[in-house]
């Protein structure tokens, strides 16, 4: 009867241990998979979002040192293979394995065929017939590009981008379960009720805003590899604002900050406004984005391309600027 007992617990718990075990990407095509399935469960030459960034480092041997940062340094970045990207916040932990469409060639069936989508119809259709409708997702088009993002509190991430002349440029991300939940703690704030709620206000906060300091984030190894220099970016965000009688100045409770993130032949250059706002619940002060904007793109290995991406920006910024401080 104990042996019965045993091999009957051990057919239920077999579902169960296949289920857990993990997937390697390189192996399994994982679009063809049936849920449940989380992300952590998934491994990338046999690391997952479960590993420690010093076990990564030790697989792939690298070091500290080897990890490009975001400016201020919010985000670490390692490049691990072509088209395999992990993000730290802490130095720590993993809180990301970006999958992009250098690394197709490596993958199987769906989910390689994921990065050949070219409607956001059909990426659509595509994801949510394997994961069902999205936790959150988020949407935003422009004349250069077509963005759709889908989010899964298992841990996955896709994201469609569309450009008119280049074509599709995809990429999907395993992430920590925890992570997206607390991106979106509360279910009735979505990202599309902060944009509106944001945007309310967007021309109203660079009232009086005459003078500021800049601030340019490094481009990084990608920069390198283009010609494109954080030099570069800061001469032409000055003399932009400077023709508009905004003056440049060293200290303030507020500075323009420019980032620009090249992984691949993709880039976002994004500007933002952040300035220390108090919060009156809690009477702290805190520092905070009050305007954003960015343009994401494909240089084509164009360093001017990048350039003309944030003039574009600072039209935007003083588009705003002159609602709010209009010219008498």
């Amino acid at each position: 009867m104990k042996i019965k007992a045993l091999f009957l617990g051990l057919f239920f718990l077999l579902p169960i241990l296949s289920w857990a075990q993990p997937y390697e990407i390189t192996e399994v095509d994982i679009f063809s998979l049936k849920k449940p399935i989380s992300a952590k469960n998934i491994t990338v030459y046999g690391i997952s979002i479960e590993n420690s960034l010093q076990e990564v480092l030790d697989k792939f041997g690298k070091n500290v040192s080897d990890l490009s940062s975001s400016e201020p340094e919010e985000y670490y970045f390692l490049k691990i293979a072509q088209g395999v990207s992990i993000r730290s916040t802490d130095k720590k932990t993993i809180d990301a394995i970006f999958l992009g469409p250098d690394f197709k060639n490596n993958l199987k069936g769906k989910t390689a065929d994921f990065f050949n989508l070219t409607k956001s119809e059909g990426l659509e259709r595509y994801i949510t017939n394997w994961l069902g409708k999205p936790d959150r997702r988020y949407f935003q088009s422009s004349k250069n590009y077509d963005m759709d993002i889908f989010y899964y509190f298992d841990g996955f991430v896709f994201s469609g981008m569309f450009f008119p002349f280049t074509g599709p440029y995809h990429y999907f991300e395993l992430v920590s379960n925890e992570g997206l939940r607390q991106k979106f703690k509360s279910p009735a704030r979505d990202l599309d009720t902060l944009a509106g709620e944001f945007i309310s206000i967007k021309s109203e906060v660079l009232k009086d805003l005459n003078e500021i300091p800049i601030v340019i984030g490094d481009p990084g190894e990608g920069g390198t590899k283009i010609g494109l220099t954080s030099n570069r970016m800061r001469t032409v965000t000055e003399l932009k604002l400077r023709k508009e009688g905004i003056k440049i100045i060293e200290k303030s409770t507020c500075f323009l900050y420019v980032s620009t993130m090249i992984v691949e032949n993709a880039f976002r250059v994004k500007l933002e406004l952040r300035e220390k706002v108090k919060i009156s619940r809690l009477d702290v002060f805190y520092a905070a984005n009050t305007w954003q904007d960015e343009i994401i793109g494909t240089h084509g290995n164009d360093p001017e391309y990048i350039v003309s991406a944030l003039r574009e920006l600072l039209d935007l910024f003083l588009n705003d600027y002159y609602k709010a401080n209009p010219k008498k």
